[in-house]
């Protein structure tokens, strides 16, 4: 990361000059221009963080995604402000910082230095901040869900007593028994709010291979969601997979053609594969 403070503030452009009084995510080679009244702190992958002060303005670029946040709190000037702010204004402010740029949050990775730090530290900023920010990040970000392909640990979710808030669902799915019962969960309003889902089946990592699993889905009952969504299909990159199971009398393109007539949505069945 390379920084540059300067007690000149005619150095920097006035219109690029951040004045930080909330977090802000800075994507990885982004130039900015900062100032703050407090010393600011950053934050890099792996935990790693640093301290520097800002008082006129500071440059900071990095190769990787970083948090830079003040230390001290806000002030009653920072309440005055904000408080005389349109409720439009406020989510769209919220909006930028919380909101992934593809609106994915991969859970699995939720513990990691970004995401999470950022919802943590708006929720530390007041009662009206973290109102907004709590219903903003869960209901305008889209959970990526993974099933192991193993059958071993369940899948990592969401706390429970933000199910309701969910509005998109993405789940990345094996064929395997496993992911077929979290399918019907889903389904069956573990997500009670839930407007959209995107569902994505490969053929990676299937370890061990569930042949009679294979061979019972053509008698099993269809899966129903009662919002509009997705399914893709990803193609059998394993060379090995489709001659062990035509042995045992499965075809890969039969097997995924049914599966695809088998999981509906509200608005049409799909059948986005590639």
């Amino acid at each position: 990361m390379s920084t540059m403070t300067s007690n000149d503030s005619s150095s920097s452009d006035n219109t690029d000059l951040i004045h930080l009084t909330t977090p802000m995510n800075i994507q990885p080679d982004t130039e900015c221009h900062v100032t703050c009244i407090a010393p600011i702190k950053v934050e890099l992958a792996g935990g790693q963080h640093l301290y520097l002060s800002a008082h006129t303005f500071a440059t900071l670029k990095a190769p990787v995604s970083m948090t830079i946040s003040p230390t001290d709190r806000l002030g009653p000037g920072f309440a005055r402000g904000w408080n005389k702010l349109p409720d439009e204004l406020k989510i769209a402010i919220l909006e930028e910082n919380l909101v992934q740029e593809d609106n994915y949050v991969h859970w699995q990775l939720f513990q990691g230095p970004v995401v999470c730090r950022t919802l943590l530290q708006h929720l530390a900023m007041g009662p009206d901040i973290s109102r907004l920010a709590h219903e903003i990040f869960y209901k305008k970000n889209v959970f990526l869900v993974t099933v192991d392909s193993t059958g071993g640990a369940p899948p990592k979710l969401p706390p429970l007593n933000v199910h309701h808030l969910i509005r998109g669902i993405g789940v990345v799915v094996h064929f395997t028994p496993e992911s077929w019962t979290f399918l019907q969960k889903v389904a069956a309003g573990l997500f009670p709010n839930m407007e959209e889902i995107k569902i994505m089946y490969t053929w990676d990592k299937i370890v061990p291979i569930p042949t009679t699993f294979f061979q019972s889905l053509p008698q099993m009952q269809g899966i129903v969601f009662a919002c509009p969504g997705r399914l893709r299909v990803s193609e059998n990159t394993n060379p090995h997979l489709e001659p062990f199971l035509r042995r045992h009398g499965v075809d890969t393109q039969a097997l995924t053609q049914h599966v695809k007539r088998l999981i509906t949505f509200a608005n049409r069945k799909v059948s986005d594969t590639k």
